[in-house]
């Protein structure tokens, strides 16, 4: 390109386009009872309510996961909280929880929000430390717990 400003533009359009702008898995996190089998997932909502929530854990033998809870919304729903195994108004089991998690196993705790965006954790039941510390991605913040009340406010504040 010859142009200075042709080059430069297109710079910008790549670093845009290289960048991610929007971290969604800064909008969700998981806490619950420890050593107990109560889960919530939770979600700091900036992207036109909640479509689906799923928990997925892995098989024993191999790299699969199997769905052990969905819950999915005729039209999304604004919803900071989702305790596993029971479906919030406006929401209806698509998988209904068995009732047992394998602490020992890795999950995946996903949301995807009325426009499409999924955000997903990765945890395991043995790592919760109760209801009150909420388990996030170390990728996005730097640290893995944070109380109920900075995850709301940090989840918001990646809107």
């Amino acid at each position: 390109m010859r142009n200075p400003f042709l080059w430069f533009l297109s710079l910008l359009l790549l670093i845009g386009v290289a960048c991610d702008t929007f971290p969604a898995d800064k909008l969700v996190g998981v806490s619950g009872s420890v050593g107990g089998q109560t889960l919530v997932v939770r979600y700091g909502d900036c992207r036109g309510g909640v479509a689906l929530v799923r928990v997925t854990q892995q098989k024993p033998h191999g790299d699969d996961f199997s769905t052990l809870w969905e819950v999915r919304a005729v039209k999304p729903v604004t919803v900071d909280a989702f305790t596993v195994g029971v479906a919030p108004d406006g929401f209806t089991d698509v998988v209904p929880f068995a009732g047992t998690i394998d602490p020992s196993r890795p999950l995946n705790a996903s949301v995807k929000s009325g426009r499409g965006f999924t955000s997903t954790v990765t945890f395991r039941m043995s790592e919760l430390r109760g209801p009150d510390h909420v388990l996030v991605s170390s990728a996005h913040y730097h640290q893995r717990y944070l109380t109920t009340s900075d995850f709301a406010t940090r989840a918001t504040k990646a809107c």
